[in-house]
């Protein structure tokens, strides 16, 4: 389904705080209140017309904010739009998203989409269920998104339905309600189901996806995870058993030809028919009931869908190695980008996000966590820069998320875009940071379009501000700051001079020394407007410049000695506000 989004003018993700859950469903991976497969219920019995029926939508997805008429010929509905203004542009039959269209502008939007033949709006959450934008009527209807969905879970459904073929039910609500293609909430529910930490891997035992609970596993696992080493006596011997099963197989405890603990495990295979496509793994303690055992082959035949999805993606080990050569500069570079289709001028965008990465060895679940959330992180990040009709790949290399958006059609201008829209749901609730690089017009400058975007990721993080996207050239005062202040501190260098002297006798007593002066550099010198920025008398804050020149010795009317005290401010802002 999600190769369909590149048809969106615009696509948006969103992303839960805790990566193992499916996306933005803020709560137990078996809910069904946001799941798609309400809607085909819904259908059940009705008949269709190009694809669905607007009042199929509620309540799974939205629920009207008026009455819908039960007797009006149900709509078709071809396309899916998303506005983040009242100006619209959309063809006759689409359901219009209303991202971010708050007060007044809902009215507008609903009006100039009736205007153009929308089959229906779907508002945000704002709108409660007792207002009406058009209270005389709009001609189409209205619905407001229903709890806990996301407008990224409103799109999937509605996408999937439109473009995707139907899937097969296997009669367990929790994996029929797995949004397309998400490995990770499929993970996650089976875990549940089964009460087992799993992993979903592909037909070359690579790790495609793992579950919540993975520290209560072995080696083995934590190895196939991390992509470290694998014990090929062990994966031959357990893949021979598992592969020649229809059914889930118990693999008694053992160990690995270096003498490393191997748990139980119960493993089955996703296949259709001969065909392979992948194998589900769980890390169990005994076999399993026989309840829980058809639990496990039901999500097998669940997978078999998700993974058809997937198929067509490169294997992540490989992507990440391309990508890699691309960023680091190596020999293969030119291949690489070949091999991935990034036309040159291209422009690197590097993610971070907020906290440190724990150490697999002294945290491993916070660990597994956070290398959960990257991955997510990675696929959000191409899925919008793709939407958005930008060639591009993203991986996780080295605790970050990387982009190359190729810019042989397109602007920088188009990809800052697409990372705005990306980083106004992916970062909702957990800050991400993305920076980008300078554009790199052949394959060699792919490495200094990366340490640019690097350094306007780390620049964001540390600002900590309401700005989360950048690029480099942006940011070039505060990034400058933020690498001296990272020589400086290295050095274990400090504040000197006049402003090491105001910050030691503001130390001593107190005197707001340190405070007075930025609020006259912030304010140019006008005393009175500095002076209300910190509630003073204008009287009160004349005598306390007078003490910084005294206490400083240094002259305020002198340019290079109100530049070094600026300077260093701004330089040691942080051990002034902790004085």
């Amino acid at each position: 389904m999600f190769g369909q989004l590149d048809e969106l003018r615009r696509t948006q993700l969103g992303l839960s705080d805790d990566p193992r859950l499916p996306p933005t469903c803020g709560g137990s991976g078996l809910r069904t209140m946001c799941d798609p497969l309400l809607l085909v219920r819904a259908w059940k019995g009705a008949a269709m017309v190009d694809g669905l029926l607007t009042t199929a939508l509620a309540p799974a997805i939205a629920s009207p904010v008026s009455p819908i008429s039960t007797d009006a010929r149900p709509r078709p509905i071809r396309s899916v739009v998303i506005a983040d203004g009242p100006d619209l542009d959309c063809p006759a039959d689409s359901i219009v998203l209303a991202i971010g269209v708050q007060g007044d502008a809902i009215a507008a939007l609903v009006r100039e989409a009736a205007r153009l033949g929308a089959a229906a709006v779907i508002v945000g959450r704002s709108l409660t269920p007792a207002d009406d934008p058009l209270p005389g009527g709009s001609g189409i209807p209205i619905l407001r998104l229903a709890e806990g969905v996301s407008w990224q879970r409103a799109a999937t459904a509605i996408t999937g339905m439109l473009h995707g073929p139907g899937r097969p039910l296997t009669g367990v609500p929790a994996l029929d309600e797995v949004p397309d293609g998400d490995l990770y909430a499929l993970a996650e529910v089976i875990c549940e189901l089964i009460d087992a930490p799993v992993t979903i891997e592909d037909r070359n035992t690579h790790v495609l996806a793992f579950s919540a609970r993975q520290e209560e596993a072995d080696v083995v696992r934590i190895d196939s995870i991390l992509q470290r080493s694998r014990p090929y006596d062990y994966v031959e011997t357990s893949m021979d058993a598992v592969l020649s099963s229809g059914h889930p197989v118990f693999l008694p405890a053992g160990r690995t030809a270096d003498g490393s603990e191997v748990l139980p495990r119960t493993a089955v295979a996703v296949r259709a028919g001969t065909e392979l496509f992948g194998t589900i793994w769980a890390v169990v303690r005994e076999p399993l009931t026989p309840d829980r055992e058809a639990l496990l082959a039901a999500a097998a035949r669940a997978a078999e869908h998700h993974l058809r999805q997937t198929g067509d993606q490169e294997d992540t080990t490989q992507l990440e190695d391309r990508v890699s050569a691309l960023l680091d500069g190596r020999a293969d570079a030119r291949e690489a980008a070949a091999l991935l289709g990034i036309a040159m001028p291209a422009q690197v965008v590097c993610v971070e996000t907020s906290g440190e990465v724990p150490s697999p060895a002294g945290d491993l679940a916070g660990y597994l966590t956070r290398l959960a959330w990257r991955n997510r992180i990675c696929a959000a990040l191409s899925m919008h820069l793709q939407g958005a009709g930008i060639p591009a790949v993203a991986a996780s290399v080295a605790h970050r998320v990387y982009a190359i958006g190729s810019l042989a059609r397109h602007q920088q201008a188009d990809v800052l875009a697409a990372c705005n829209q990306f980083n106004e749901l992916a970062g909702t609730r957990t800050p991400v940071y993305a920076g980008l690089g300078r554009v790199a017009a052949s394959v060699e400058d792919l490495p200094r379009s990366r340490e640019d975007a690097e350094l306007a990721a780390r620049t964001l993080r540390h600002l900590h501000g309401p700005r989360r996207v950048a690029p480099a050239e942006d940011l070039l005062v505060d990034s400058v700051f933020l690498e001296l202040s990272a020589q400086v501190e290295a050095g274990e260098r400090g504040p000197s001079g006049a402003y090491e002297r105001l910050l030691a006798y503001d130390a001593l007593r107190g005197a707001h020394l340190v405070e007075t002066l930025s609020a006259w550099l912030d304010a140019f010198g006008d005393v009175t407007r500095a002076a209300a920025a910190v509630n003073v008398h204008p009287n009160t804050f004349r005598y306390r410049l007078m003490r910084v020149e005294e206490i400083g010795r240094t002259d305020l009317a002198d340019p290079e000695d109100r530049f070094a005290l600026g300077f260093q401010h701004r330089l040691f802002r942080g051990r002034a506000d902790q004085g």
